[in-house]
């Protein structure tokens, strides 16, 4: 019995030193006991030794001291392939850090629009696949789970194959844009835009915050779009036609939507692909200035489309002669706006160029926000540049490039855009001289022509307008850029002294590269503090005639100060926000004065002297005109006289419009005025019945 026992702790020492015996592969872990007859291990043990260093395979956390030891133990020296095959892996990584689809260029500082095109990056590099090689092992060894190898070999073959494709690619990329560079050069003067050129106008420094998009990244697959019957959809007025098909309105389930049906029902394969290729696109989007895809009827014969409703479109607005005289530069900027974010998602996020962007494809819903539609032309963007043979997208809006049938990318869409933009300036149809297409092609594509932009046109908006239709597309901004532009043409559009724009531009602009288009008071008071430098000024009288309450919130405690109050202020008395501290301390002087009423209307001013006796008076602010007469004289008997301000030959004074005296301030006016008997200051109305944030609470 004891030699038995010897003889059985002889064997357990004999497996435990085969199984620490060190090999060229990771061996597999198994419960069950190693044939030392199998194929597969004798050719493990004719592999030679290799002096190369050893790949260890990272330990999980969670795996105890004994898995560690095996972990350690199955080590693999590298073959010569391998090495290959890494270095390979190596490259692709880092050559997938330049494969970056960048929604936005970090513009220079131009003193005019674009007569010098922006630094041009002709260098291009070989593009691969980021995603990780099928045929790579794992490396994780789990118990009692053999792993899969592959021949290395095999992916080395593989890694230089896409390497070679995809310089193929880069090499055509690399000549489309020599010959786009050799008409640039050969055209210079070509390139000059029309007009007059301003010299005062200095683009705001942009940075680019937008998040990096690895195109190599594999791409998200929808899961479809919602399905809905025939009989669920019930059309009932015809709006208009789309790309390839007519648009309805409709009641689906309820809800009022927009119904877009081919216009053949027997499709051909083409058509059926086109169908289900814009059903495709629209499933993958979500986004407020995008317009809603709500489902599809994919049924043969009964193919529709279902959208939400919007009340109009942005070319009807702008051209009909009783709407576009409703809407201030400032709000058709706003709709501006409102179509470069919806297509900065586009570019940005779900890589789509539109191909057929015009004011007719921006739909306006009842709230007046503008939401991109039609993508019946668009294509997901997976490398670099598109290039078809036949051109796509309406002419009148449509980049050189893509007409002359050339590889185009996003930057088409920037050049569409530049000509709706000229379009909302001026609320006219562009190109309308234009006849014939051919002389139209030989205009756009040879010549250069573009729309011509009114001299009284903001330096700003016109520079972004010419930057967006620039011949060269390297020279067009991204929409991120251009959406940072339209917020600095906001500002000019809202505030009109220049030293106003600065500061709204340097405080509530640049600082976080977004527009703050309403401040909140505590926001706007620490500023002035910074400014003064006297953090123990008092601000409360300036802060009745700033402060109103927002339009974009339902809390009624909340504090504003909007760009439009922000002007009329600094037009009743001078730049307030300048370091000098004497306006303010005017301000504050002129409203402890019982006569001072502020921001009142007419009527209300009327009725507030008709419950004082005769010789009654007050001073208003006025709205009409706050630059020339900032102030009204009110008095008893609906009597109002302007108060006009004299500012030249280096002198200020105040004086009633009509008469002849000239005072020093408006409070001289009121103590030494002998063309009216302003006898008895009319008083303010007492706290119980006046709120001083509410200008026309009584």
């Amino acid at each position: 019995m004891k030699r038995f026992f010897q003889n059985l702790f002889k064997r357990k020492e004999v497996q435990n030193n085969t199984s620490n015996k060190p090999t060229g592969t990771t061996t597999p872990q198994s419960s069950t006991p190693q044939n030392n007859t199998n194929p597969q291990n004798n050719t493990r043990k004719e592999q030679p030794q290799q002096t190369a260093p050893t790949v260890t395979t990272a330990p999980s956390t969670t795996t105890n001291n004994t898995n560690t030891n095996t972990n350690t133990n199955n080590t693999a020296n590298p073959q010569p392939s391998q090495q290959n095959t890494n270095n390979n892996n190596n490259n692709n990584n880092n050559n997938n850090s330049n494969n970056v689809f960048t929604p936005g260029v970090i513009s220079p500082k131009l003193t005019s629009p674009p007569e010098s095109p922006r630094p041009q990056n002709n260098t291009t590099t070989p593009q691969t696949n980021n995603t990780p090689n099928a045929a790579t092992p794992n490396k994780t060894n789990t118990p009692n789970s053999p792993s899969t190898t592959a021949s290395p070999s095999n992916t080395t073959n593989n890694n230089n194959n896409n390497n070679n494709n995809k310089t193929d690619v880069s090499i055509n990329h690399t000549s489309s844009e020599q010959s786009l560079n050799n008409v640039n050069n050969n055209n210079k003067e070509a390139e000059k835009p029309k007009g007059p050129t301003p010299n005062d106008y200095t683009p705001l420094d942009f940075v680019d915050s937008s998040p990096k998009i690895d195109s190599a990244q594999p791409k998200r697959k929808a899961s479809g779009p919602p399905e809905i019957l025939p009989e669920e959809i019930d059309r009932t007025d015809f709006l208009g036609q789309g790309s390839f098909g007519s648009v309805y309105k409709g009641k689906c389930r309820g809800q009022e939507v927009a119904v877009k049906i081919p216009r053949k029902q027997k499709l051909s394969l083409y058509e059926l692909t086109s169908f289900r290729h814009e059903v495709k696109i629209m499933s993958k989007i979500f986004h407020p200035n995008v317009v809603l895809f709500l489902g599809a009827c994919t049924q043969s014969g009964k193919m529709q489309i279902v959208t939400e409703l919007c009340q109009t479109d942005l070319e009807k607005l702008l051209h009909n002669d009783r709407t576009k005289k409703e809407f201030t530069l400032f709000r058709r900027m706003q709709m501006a706006k409102d179509a470069a974010l919806g297509m900065n998602w586009l570019h940005g996020i779900t890589r789509i160029v539109h191909n057929d962007l015009k004011t007719a494809n921006l739909l306006v819903d009842i709230n007046l926000r503008v939401k991109v539609t039609d993508f019946g032309f668009s294509q997901i963007k997976e490398g670099e540049e598109f290039q078809d043979k036949a051109a796509k997208g309406t002419p009148l809006w449509m980049a050189p490039e893509v007409m002359m049938g050339n590889p185009y990318n996003e930057k088409a869409d920037v050049y569409s855009f530049g000509i709706i933009l000229w379009e909302i300036l001026t609320k006219e149809a562009p190109y309308s001289h234009h006849k014939d297409y051919d002389i139209f092609f030989n205009a756009i594509c040879h010549e250069r022509e573009r729309p011509p932009i009114p001299i009284d046109t903001l330096p700003s908006l016109r520079h972004l307008i010419q930057i967006c239709w620039d011949h060269n597309p390297q020279n067009r901004p991204s929409f991120s850029e251009i959406l940072f532009r339209l917020n600095e043409i906001l500002i000019d559009c809202a505030i009109d002294l220049d030293d106003g724009r600065k500061f709204w531009k340097d405080y509530f602009l640049v600082p976080k590269q977004e527009l703050q288009e309403e401040v909140e008071w505590a926001d706007f008071e620490k500023t002035l503090k910074q400014i003064h430098k006297q953090p123990n000024f008092d601000y409360s009288p300036l802060k009745e005639l700033l402060v109103q309450q927002s339009h974009q919130t339902v809390q009624k405690t909340k504090q504003v100060v909007t760009m439009d109050r922000f002007d009329k202020v600094a037009k009743w008395f001078g730049p307030f926000y300048d370091p000098n501290t004497e306006i303010i301390e005017n301000i504050n002087k002129l409203s402890a004065k019982v006569w001072f009423h502020g921001d009142i209307g007419r009527e209300q001013a009327t009725s507030r002297l008709s419950k004082s006796p005769e010789g009654s008076f007050l001073i208003r602010l006025s709205s009409t005109e706050p630059k020339t007469c900032p102030f009204t004289l009110s008095m008893k008997n609906n009597q109002h006289r302007r108060i006009q301000l004299i500012d030249e030959n280096n002198f200020t004074g105040f004086k009633i419009q009509g008469k002849t005296a000239v005072y020093n301030s408006l409070i001289e006016l009121v103590e030494k005025c002998n063309d009216y008997p302003l006898l008895v200051p009319c008083p303010k109305f007492t706290q119980e019945n006046f709120n001083p944030y509410d200008p026309f609470s009584e």
